[in-house]
Formats: structure tokens, sequence, C-alpha cells
């Protein structure tokens, strides 16, 4: 242990010296260690949160003070690991940026790739190396991000969730266009909504990479559209590839769609039609200029299901569809 940091030297004041020596070993057998904080007091202060936090008796406290902290965390995240990544937040809150840097080499984070990483020994660069940290902590493939404010984001948004009721993630699933389910449990929201922030933030080069590991790269039509388009159609790909299942349980008919958005456009119709009255399922079905009055509900919501289908499939699923039906297509049609 480096005694020069923080230890006071005046040979009149030996028992508080002594006791800052004594301090001094205690903090670093529990894992803080003054000499790489600089202070004392901090180290002191440090290690009074670590024995506050072993104190607590209630996960539940445990979890909140995780998402005060920025560490991310859900009832499966047992105890002793939860107090570990607190004190590994704690560390990074307080370590100079010198000592930040040599805990990235140790994690194997590439400062390389962050390309609004402060270059000047600034406290700008500390903090920002804290939130490179903070979100490699919540096991963010950190260097696959380009930037430290897409971290920074990330790391914002899954401690807001480990705040949100099951109610809450519903609703962000609904304005992300993913599925809901009366039957899914609260986990599975975490997970889905987990991999939804972190590819929100992916540069497209990294989500190609994504879509190949999930088998669900998009066609060379899509090349065609500008560089942001092509990555929020990369993520609604993906996002599909994760929901399927979920897709298939709601009745859609999930290998003719590749896409999050259309899979649950046509889920939010089915929901209206089977909220719909008979009388609207009528009004509906003769709209489309067919005979609706021999028709039993059942079968009027079926029929418009069906149609809700081929409205949201893409191009060429829907050719299919028309082939399957032994329909003809003009040439040059699209």
């Amino acid at each position: 242990v480096d005694l020069r940091a923080g230890v006071a030297t005046d040979d009149s004041a030996d028992d508080h010296r002594r006791q800052d020596l004594l301090d001094v070993l205690v903090f670093a057998a529990n894992g803080v260690f003054a000499d790489r904080i600089g202070s004392l007091e901090v180290a002191r202060r440090i290690a009074a949160l670590f024995v506050q936090w072993q104190r607590i008796a209630s996960d539940d406290e445990l979890r909140k003070e995780c998402a005060a902290w920025g560490v991310a965390t859900d009832d499966r995240v047992p105890r002793a690991e939860c107090i570990v990544k607190l004190r590994y937040a704690a560390l990074y809150t307080e370590l100079p940026a010198i000592e930040l840097e040599r805990e990235c080499a140790d994690w194997d984070i590439d400062l390389h790739s962050f390309t609004d990483l402060a270059r000047d020994d600034s406290q700008i660069r500390r903090d920002q190396l804290a939130d490179i940290l903070l979100a490699s902590l919540n096991g963010v493939q950190v260097s696959r991000l380009g930037s430290v404010s897409a971290a920074a984001s990330i790391t914002r948004q899954y401690s807001a969730l480990q705040e949100m009721t099951l109610e809450e993630m519903q609703a962000v699933c609904v304005d992300w266009s993913m599925p809901v389910q009366d039957s899914m449990k609260r986990e599975l929201y975490v997970d889905r909504l987990q991999y939804a922030i972190y590819w929100w933030e992916l540069p497209l080069a990294e989500l190609r990479k994504e879509c190949d590991e999930w088998k669900c790269q998009p066609g060379t039509a899509s090349a065609s559209i500008s560089e942001e388009d092509q990555r929020l159609h990369h993520v609604d790909r993906l996002l599909y590839a994760m929901c399927w299942l979920t897709f298939e349980a709601l009745g859609v008919d999930v290998g003719q769609f590749d896409t999050c958005s259309s899979a649950n456009a046509v889920v939010l119709e089915f929901d209206a039609l089977d909220a719909a009255g008979i009388q609207e399922l009528h009004l509906r079905y003769q709209a489309l200029g067919l005979p609706a009055e021999t028709l039993q509900k059942v079968d009027l919501v079926s029929r418009l299901k069906q149609l809700a289908q081929w409205r949201c499939m893409p191009s060429e699923a829907l050719r299919s569809a028309c082939k399957q039906q032994g329909l003809s297509i003009a040439a040059g049609s699209s």
C-alpha cells in the first residue's frame, strides 16, 4: 500500500498517523486502495458506503440502490453480485483519469474506438471514462458503440428500466412497436428492452454484424436508402428476429414478415377486430365491395385478419401469396 496518499506525516501527531495507517490497511483489505483514489477522506467515504450496502437487508432496497448508481440488475442477479457491482460503480465515480484508463485496459476496452472521448487531461475525460466503465459493468460491449454518449445513454436507459413497473415496460414496448402479451414475465420484457436499447445505439456497421449473428440480414435493396434509415431498418429486423415467437403466439403468419413494425401493425389490427362489434365488422367488409350479410362474426374476423396480414406483408411475400392463390401477376407490376 502506498502510504503517501492522504496519510498525515507530522511526527507530532503520531496517534493520528497510526490511525491513518490502520485505515489504509483496512480499506485495502476491503478493496478500497487509497493510493489509487488519491485521498484518504474519499477512501473513507467509499468504505462507509461498502459497509452501508452490506447492511441493507431488503433485496428490493438493494436493487433501488443499484438503480441510483446506474447499475443494471433484476431479481435474477444474486445479492453478492449486486454489491460487487455497486463497489465498482462507487470506485469509478472517484478514481482519477489515469486509474480509470488502467481499468479500461484491464477490461480490454479500446479507448481509440470512441470518437467523442476528450483527448486532454480534463474532468470531462475523467467523467467519460467512468461512463464507459459503468456501461461495461452493465454488460454492454462498449467498444462497439463508437461514442461515449451512446454508452452513457444506455446506462441511463438501463437504470430507468429497473425502476419501471410491468405496465410501464409494456407501454414502452407498444411505443417501440414490440409485441405485448399477458403471459410474458417481467424478466423477458427487461431482456428484450435491453437488447432494443443497445441496438438503437449501435452504428450501422455493428448492426450488420448483429444481423449476421441473428440471421436476419436485409436484402441489397435497403442499401439504396440513407444510412440512418438503413440503421433503423436493421434494428427493425433484429427486433423481429427476437420477438417472432411472440408474434406467432398472437396469430401472425410469421413466415411472411421480416420486420417488427409490420408484424406489430398486424397485431394491433387483430386487437381492433377482436374488439369490434358485428355492425362495425359488416361495415369494414362491405367497404371492400364484398357482401357481408350472410357471414357470421367469426368468419368476418377471420377474413378481415387475413386482409390485415396481406396489407402489412412485404412485397415479395405478397407476390408469393398471390401465386399460392393461383393469381397471375402482370409483368412489370410492383
